[in-house]
Parts: structure tokens; C-alpha cells; sequence
């Protein structure tokens, strides 16, 4: 979980942003660095734009477990593109999945 200590700097580097906001960022970079060095990266950042799809990797971040955030990545990631998923239906069923967990006691 996120040190009020971390926080406070995520406050400071981003004044504008909304409490939720700055969760989300927090969340993504926990994922983003959880699978930075898989193939499968390259669908959650673009480089060449420099574009991160920062809701789904939020969604990651939630799961908490660097094996899980893994494991899970790979999955959606190549899910996602068989199926042509949006953002916005990657991010649902990552959600889905998430709460899943947490009401069987997994996260």
C-alpha cells in the first residue's frame, strides 16, 4: 500500500491530480514495474508515443502481487488482442476479476 510518505510526493509532483487520480498513477507504477521486462509490455505502453494505458495498469497494480500482476498481464494482454478488447473492456473485466479475488480471500 502507498506510504503517506509517498504520497505526499506523489501530491507534490502532481498538485492537480484528484485523490483517485493519484492512486491510479500509483497503481499503474507498481504494475508498469511489475512487467516492464516482458513481452507482453508492449501492449500496456507504447513508446513510440510514449502513451501508457494507465486505467488497465491501475487495475494491475490493485491485484498487488508482483506473481499475480505477471501472470495476469500476460493473459489480458494476449486476451486483448485476440478479441480486439477496448481499454474500457479490458479495465471492466480486470475489475471483475480483482473484486473476485478479494471476495474469495485471494488478495
Amino acid at each position: 500500500m502507498l506510504s503517506p510518505f509517498l504520497y505526499e510526493g506523489l501530491a507534490k509532483m502532481h498538485p492537480k491530480l484528484s485523490h483517485r487520480q493519484r492512486l491510479n498513477l500509483w497503481y499503474s507504477y507498481e504494475a508498469a514495474n511489475a512487467i516492464k521486462d516482458l513481452p507482453c509490455f508492449g501492449y500496456f505502453y507504447d513508446a513510440a508515443r510514449d502513451k501508457a494505458k494507465i486505467s488497465i495498469l491501475a487495475e494491475l497494480g490493485r491485484l498487488k502481487d508482483e506473481g499475480l500482476i505477471r501472470r495476469v498481464a500476460a493473459e489480458v494482454a494476449e486476451l486483448a488482442k485476440q478479441r480486439a478488447l477496448s481499454v474500457k473492456e479490458v479495465e471492466k473485466l480486470l475489475r471483475r476479476y480483482r473484486l473476485q479475488l478479494k471476495r474469495e480471500g485471494v488478495i
